[in-house]
């Protein structure tokens, strides 16, 4: 029920272009440069080689509306390549895609 309450944030009456860019600068972008360096291919907790992703931490990390990372994270990150290998109402993980590994 509380997920449901008005919000009032800072991104009030952004549209959804607009929360796309908030999510790829402010979640996405910053971790993606990192992505090149042998080591952090190696770790499961990075973005680009499945860390596991909880929708709810984002909206929250970001202070989105609720429901705004569910909605529109996969479009983001298809920007940087990566695709879905698992998903569910809560949680996602990702991998580059096939194209970007040829």
């Amino acid at each position: 029920m509380n997920e449901r309450a008005l919000y009032s944030g800072k991104y009030s009456g952004y549209t959804a272009q607009e929360l796309m860019e908030v999510i790829d600068d402010q979640h996405i972008r910053p971790v993606s440069h990192y992505f090149n360096d042998h080591y952090y291919r190696q770790d499961e907790k990075h973005l680009h080689t499945g860390k596991l992703v909880h929708f709810r931490q984002v909206d929250k990390a970001l202070d989105l509306p609720a429901g705004t990372a569910k909605k529109l994270l996969n479009t983001v990150a298809a920007r940087y390549g990566l695709e879905p290998t698992m998903e569910t109402d809560n949680l996602v993980r990702y991998k580059p895609s096939a194209a970007e590994d040829a």
